[in-house]
């Protein structure tokens, strides 16, 4: 039996001011905020079609099943606009996430090492945009 090859992509977001709130109120602080995010993304997936870990600090990695670029794009969005209605209340003050967010689809001949790469060039240029995603 051959194996078979399910297309995938690869959604990587960065909370860009958990250092920022670790600094001003401690690391449970940023704890609880990225403890949120994956809740609101379990809560919000799309059942057995994605799979999320922790990444590198602030990074969150997903894997889902989204073989089109359109697909992708709509998937993306969507969790953009989730996460960017994430706050967290410290010390009396309301404080929101700020999420960059880069999706790429995963391509024959991609090797793990290429996927991340290019995933971190999108999420680098998320970041030093003014929408904060980048996609593929």
């Amino acid at each position: 039996m051959a194996d078979t090859l399910v297309p995938f992509s690869l959604i990587t977001l960065a909370i860009t001011n958990l250092k920022q709130i670790n600094e001003k109120y401690g690391p449970e602080a940023g704890d609880k905020l990225l403890q949120l995010t994956a809740k609101t993304l379990l809560a919000n997936n799309a059942g057995d079609e994605e799979m999320l870990c922790r990444w590198q600090g602030a990074k969150i990695i997903m894997l889902a099943q989204q073989p089109k670029r359109s697909l992708l794009l709509l998937t993306s969005n969507k969790k953009k606009i989730l996460l960017d209605q994430l706050s967290i209340t410290l010390d009396g003050n309301r404080v929101p996430a700020e999420i960059a967010l880069a999706a790429t689809l995963v391509h024959p001949g991609d090797t793990l090492l290429s996927i991340i790469e290019r995933s971190e060039m999108l999420l680098l240029k998320s970041e030093q945009s003014g929408n904060h995603i980048a996609i593929d």
